[in-house]
């Protein structure tokens, strides 16, 4: 009786809608075959639309259609295979047939497959796929596009691109001089990655905001790196604290740690800043940067050329040139004597300049500085105190 019921059943099934339609002439017709000891069967279809993904070398994939409005829902409509030798159909959920994924891992860089929509099919649908293309190296949830039921594209393609940041927590900022920063936070939260922004005012905590304006938001996380992905209107409204895209702006980078708690730390070293504005909305390319703004750049290589070089060199130059030069003079004095004492008054100079140039940066004290400000003082003082010390030294007729 039961399965008098349940052949009874899938009759009626079959001849209901979505089963059993006219077909489109225009369209692409899919022929599914299959065999065993004892049969073979051949099925004719129709599928909505042919989704198609391709890229750089992977292994591994899974495709997915939701709800583009409520993406965490189930999966929705069911897939035909384009391909049985490199895809297989997948139960999700409670929805046969409702994803595709891999069936081995050799190496592949395009894949296709026909997706069926069902007869209560919301009014927008987005594909999202999942690339493995090593066993540490994927993308969870790339978005596609958002097609519409009433106008489905034949044809659906879906791109990906490597993207690797070497980072712990990376925060991406658009800045402008004399105001404030448009931060992103891609925040690791132990097997998930939370994607946030907020306005950066001075050195002070970042304001998250209340409401997110990032869309399609995607995330990788694998062997210590994270990758953030995400999409966002290119004007917002001025309540938002948002910077429009379409502007050129300074591009920074920072990582750091958090708290079990999910507390920001501060960075650890120095972000990644672009050595110029750019224009977010342009074509892609390396633009470059430093970790060091031009003025601690400086501050670095006046210290470097004079106490590394100018001081060696006069040191050199009075430890053992003096008996080499005992009796030649220059301006009335001995020349080993002149060529040190020029070195060491180069040396204090050049000390001077490049204790001013981080107060210039900073534009004062900086108490975050650690030990380096203090052990900076102390150089500037010594070389300062140096030259006072040699113009109060007695000549050598001296009793």
């Amino acid at each position: 009786m039961e399965c008098q019921a349940a052949f009874e059943k899938l009759k009626r099934l079959f001849a209901e809608e979505p089963v059993l339609k006219h077909p489109d002439m225009d369209a692409a017709f899919v022929v599914q075959a299959d065999a065993s000891d004892v049969a073979v069967g051949a099925m004719l279809l129709q599928a909505n639309g042919q989704v198609s993904f391709s890229g750089p070398t992977f292994q591994g994939f899974l495709l997915e259609a939701r709800n583009a409005d409520r993406l965490d829902d189930p999966p929705i409509g069911s897939f035909a295979l384009a391909d049985r030798r490199q895809s297989q159909l997948l139960r999700c959920g409670h929805v046969k047939n409702s994803a595709v994924s891999h069936t081995s891992k050799s190496k592949k860089n395009h894949m296709d497959a026909y997706w069926i929509a069902p007869s209560d099919a919301p009014k927008k649908v987005q594909f999202l796929l999942t690339i493995v293309q090593k066993y540490i190296i994927y993308w969870v949830k790339i978005p596609g596009p958002k097609i519409s039921q009433a106008g489905i594209l034949p044809f659906t393609t879906i791109m990906f691109t490597n993207w690797t940041i070497p980072a712990s927590l990376p925060v991406s900022s658009l800045s402008q001089p004399g105001g404030g920063d448009d931060a992103y936070f891609c925040i690791s939260e132990v097997y998930s990655v939370n994607m946030r922004t907020a306005a950066l005012v001075g050195r002070s905590y970042p304001d998250f905001n209340s409401k997110n304006a990032l869309e399609n938001i995607t995330w990788r996380l694998a062997d210590g790196l994270i990758q953030c992905a995400f999409r966002r209107k290119i004007h917002l409204p001025a309540s938002t604290g948002r910077y429009n895209l379409d502007a050129n702006y300074y591009i920074f980078l920072a990582d750091g740690e958090i708290s079990t708690e999910g507390e920001i730390y501060k960075h650890q070293q120095q972000p990644l800043i672009t050595n110029g504005k750019y224009n977010i909305l342009g074509p892609l390319k390396d633009i470059g940067g430093s970790r060091s703004p031009f003025l601690i750049k400086m501050h670095g290589a006046l210290m470097f050329v004079g106490w590394i070089t100018a001081v060696s060199i006069g040191v050199i130059v009075a430890r053992f040139f003096k008996s080499v030069w005992p009796h030649t003079l220059l301006f009335g004095e001995e020349i080993w004597f002149q060529i040190h004492r020029s070195l060491m008054m180069i040396t204090v100079l050049l000390t001077s300049i490049s204790f001013v140039l981080p107060f210039i940066y900073r534009g004062g004290w900086n108490k975050q500085a650690g030990f380096h400000s203090y052990f900076g003082s102390t150089v500037m003082a010594l070389a300062l105190f140096q030259p006072l010390m040699a113009a109060f030294r007695p000549p050598q007729q001296a009793p």
